[in-house]
């Protein structure tokens, strides 16, 4: 049984002064309407890691690493699909290319 999989980043957290929700509580929120939405589709979680991406190196900075969290989700690959075929990914998502410091 062939399986294909889903990697999405972890969005971005930005706390509004504003809003009386916790910064957890609204995190919290961000993740399960994504995989709310990516079980939706088909997709079922197998879980959320840490990894370190190499940062480009600037001309004032040397290159350096940057943590980010990622969610891992896969489903089963029928006979139609191809294992590189990109139908299935959200164009709303960013990529994990170079990642350049913030």
């Amino acid at each position: 049984m062939q399986h294909n999989f889903k990697i999405i980043p972890t969005p971005i957290f930005k706390n509004k002064l504003l809003n009386k929700k916790s910064s957890n509580i609204q995190i919290a929120e961000l993740i399960e309407n994504i995989m709310n939405e990516e079980s939706r589709q088909g997709w079922e979680f197998v879980d959320i890691k840490t990894i370190m991406v190499p940062v480009k190196k600037s001309f004032f900075n040397s290159s350096s690493e940057k943590k980010i969290s990622i969610l891992l989700f896969k489903r089963r690959s029928t006979e139609n699909s191809s294992f590189n075929s990109t139908s299935s990914r959200n164009e709303n998502y960013p990529s994990l290319g170079p990642a350049t410091k913030d």
